[in-house]
């Protein structure tokens, strides 16, 4: 019998498809604190921090304190409204029977993200995927990627070795931390960052497909799954 695997999920533009729904909360909650909303790029490009970090990467000029603060309200407020008006965005194509197929090979699995607990589960609810996920780790559990706390957190609860973990996901900042907490960082093309910056993050792999997880998640641990 194999040693068991942890697989780990970023959410924003690895599982769901939320960008439009993140420009639109974001360059919203900027036009209530009466400042310029930021620039689609910018928002896609800083997507994965958590959320403080987040409003100050997209602003155009520093932001006090206060002034972030306020900003951060009312995304959530603008978020929580969303999430109460339906689905924040779908499921890239695939990933259901990826979950489904990871499952079915014994693999535990969790998400790491940016968003807040409450968030992540509203998602996660939205999608049915609430009981697939061994372990949840959000910005209320330590500091924003790229730092490693989250995922150790996540090895610990599981008691799996980082050279059984695998983090997946679309940003720079989820590659990063993946190598900052020694485990297998596998990039997918499909979300908010360029291809090339997951690899020079430290991807050490790329996927185009959600279909073709599986087959590299196996190759990396040697043919088990």
């Amino acid at each position: 019998m194999s040693r068991q695997a942890l697989v780990i999920f970023d959410c924003d533009g690895t599982l769901v498809d939320s960008a439009a729904m993140i420009v639109d909360t974001a360059q919203r909650a900027f036009t209530i604190a009466e400042l310029r909303a930021p620039r689609r790029e910018a928002v896609l490009a800083a997507t994965g921090l958590s959320l403080p970090n987040f409003i100050a990467a997209v602003a155009d000029e520093p932001l006090s304190p206060a002034l972030r603060d306020r900003i951060v309200a009312a995304y959530r407020e603008l978020f929580a409204s969303y999430a109460h008006g339906g689905p924040t965005g779908p499921l890239f194509p695939g990933i259901r029977a990826c979950i489904d197929s990871l499952q079915a090979q014994g693999m535990l699995l969790g998400v790491a993200t940016g968003k807040s607990r409450r968030g992540l589960d509203g998602v996660l609810a939205q999608h049915g995927l609430g009981d697939c996920f061994i372990t949840l780790k959000t910005a209320d559990d330590g500091p924003s990627k790229p730092h490693p706390e989250i995922l150790h957190q996540a090895m610990s609860e599981t008691g799996i070795d980082p050279d059984r973990t695998i983090m997946i996901g679309d940003s720079s900042f989820d590659m990063a931390m993946a190598v900052n907490a020694g485990v297998h960082g596998i990039g997918v093309s499909w979300g908010h960052q360029p291809v090339d910056q997951l690899i020079d993050a430290g991807a050490a792999q790329i996927v185009e497909d959600a279909a073709d997880l599986l087959p590299r998640i196996s190759d990396y641990l040697g043919g088990e799954a």
